[in-house]
């Protein structure tokens, strides 16, 4: 019998916090930066955190797929009914800056869709989790817990709309598809800490036109849901997948309500499926 999403909720939570105590030692080091095959930089710190996660989430018995390890392949991989999906660091290049926009990423997954997620910002010691069903929740340093809910006011009519794009990836579709909203707020943030922003109700939107992967936003994806939002695919409008046979995500928008705003032309508004 497979134990309660809390126990491993308890192992995710307890590998984000130690991976989160590994990156920061790192952080005030004059670490080394590498480059991946893809050119993307790694540290010591997302190797850190990496193994500081995988010895946590192996109790559990469960496979692991993270950025910082070699990549099973689809045909095994297919077969898995439960999983992690992990990103040690997410926001390596903030990492590179010492910006303090990073994130610790832990999501299980079941039959393609995450149902419990972990976020630590190391930085600040706050701490974003949630289980399918049971919402949405933020810890911060000090041990103060709040419920998180999406500030549920998107709508093209809306005036004032607080819009998150990222630091390193706003490009000229992002831009074409913001000029839409008039007397928005723009802030760039970062990693997955927009997403953070997004469920604690702070922005209303976060399109992402760019390459991604499953593990920038599993973890935030179940932390939106529950909190009231959603993170879907530009193209098809559905909540994204996971564990295809390509890992890469499709264009998506996390938005803060189960709304969706049919079509650039005419932004009529219609309740999601």
């Amino acid at each position: 019998m497979r134990p309660p999403l809390s126990d491993y909720l308890d192992a995710a939570c307890q590998g984000a916090r130690v991976a989160g105590i590994a990156i920061l030692e790192v952080y005030q080091t004059n670490f080394t930066v590498d480059r991946k095959s893809d050119q993307s930089p790694v540290t010591e710190a997302d190797r850190q955190a990496h193994r500081a996660i995988s010895s946590y989430l192996a109790k559990t018995g469960l496979p692991l797929l993270s950025e910082e390890a070699e990549m099973p392949d689809y045909e095994v991989r297919k077969h898995w009914d439960y999983f992690w999906l992990v990103d040690p660091l997410d926001g390596t290049k903030e990492f590179v800056r010492k910006s303090g926009n990073f994130t610790v990423n832990i999501a299980l997954v079941h039959q393609n869709k995450p149902i419990l997620g972990v976020m630590l910002q190391p930085t600040t010691g706050q701490v974003c989790y949630a289980i399918r069903h049971k919402g949405a929740y933020s810890i911060d340093k000090l041990g103060n817990k709040t419920k998180l809910h999406t500030a549920q006011k998107f709508s093209s009519a809306s005036k004032g709309l607080k819009i998150v794009t990222s630091s390193h990836n706003y490009n000229g579709r992002t831009a074409e598809y913001l000029s839409q909203f008039k007397d928005s707020n723009i802030l760039h943030l970062g990693s997955a800490v927009k997403l953070m922003r997004l469920a604690e109700g702070n922005v209303n939107l976060c399109p992402r036109f760019g390459p991604t992967m499953e593990w920038d936003t599993a973890a935030p994806q179940i932390i939106i849901e529950e909190a009231g939002g959603q993170i879907v695919d530009f193209e098809h409008k559905k909540p994204l997948a996971y564990n295809k046979p390509d890992l890469l995500n499709p264009d998506f928008l996390a938005i803060d309500c189960h709304y969706w705003e049919d079509g650039a032309e005419n932004w009529e508004l219609k309740i999601m499926s």
